[in-house]
């Protein structure tokens, strides 16, 4: 796992047997650490890559690219992810880029880090969407034999400054990436439904789609929709997750 900072951390001055730690840190030992970090391992159980692959005759499986990320809902292989992360795979594809033999996801077997890993193919036109969320519940066509846990949602609205993370699969990486930023506002992009979108100071790479964001606690309050552009660069896009409860709550 890479890990990267979107903030500054301080130094934390340690005198003599006194330890002062602040809010979202804990002192263990002599040492200081961050909740975030011990989190990231938990939320690394919850996600997965959204890719491409072709099958060989010897039934092996050869990578052709990642579309984006994913995060499980439920022990019945249930994962939702942003829509047009499944309109990229089933949609025209320009060259280079070749068309998607197989839709999957996967899972390592031994943790993050290592070769050994296991495909799950899911078939993108079951996957039920909300087209003007960019929202998408999709499932693994088979039992995944991989341990996993579904993320625990948390709908509460969140203040500005609040510190968060998301993990996914950007630029083409093999094993998640952690981004760290605050929640610097919200705002509205349809009339009648309150605060639609969150932004994060921290900015999204392409892969990012649908991963999860999350506070300290592992609890998570968004996913990831698109990166800023222009005067908006620098900016992470995120989904509510009431929007993403209401598809589970509507669409079962």
């Amino acid at each position: 796992m890479q890990f990267i900072s979107g903030s500054i951390f301080f130094a934390i001055l340690l005198t003599g047997c006194a330890t002062r730690t602040t809010r979202g840190m804990h002192a263990v030992g002599n040492v200081v650490t961050d909740g975030f970090v011990s989190t990231v391992s938990v939320i690394e159980k919850s996600i997965c890559p959204i890719v491409c692959i072709a099958v060989g005759q010897d039934n092996t499986a050869t990578l052709n690219s990642i579309e984006g990320t994913g995060f499980f809902i439920s022990q019945d292989g249930a994962f939702v992810t942003a829509r047009h992360v499944i309109d990229a795979i089933v949609g025209p594809r320009q060259p280079p880029t070749k068309p998607c033999p197989l839709s999957a996801i996967y899972l390592p077997t031994d943790g993050w880090g290592h070769e050994n890993r296991r495909w799950f193919a899911f078939r993108p036109g079951e996957c039920l969407t909300i087209r003007d969320f960019d929202i998408a519940r999709c499932r693994s066509v088979a039992r995944i034999t991989v341990e996993f846990t579904p993320v625990r949602f948390e709908d509460s609205e969140q203040r500005a400054a609040t510190a968060v993370a998301f993990t996914g699969f950007p630029l083409q990486s093999l094993d998640p990436i952690t981004s760290r930023g605050y929640i610097a506002a919200y705002t509205s992009q349809v009339a009648g439904l309150g605060k639609t979108e969150m932004l994060i100071d921290r900015t999204a790479w392409p892969g990012d789609s649908g991963s999860p964001v999350y506070l300290e606690d592992g609890r998570v309050i968004g996913m990831v929709q698109k990166r800023g552009t222009g005067n908006a660069e620098g900016i992470a896009f995120v989904r509510p997750t009431r929007f993403i409860q209401r598809l589970l709550a509507t669409r079962q």
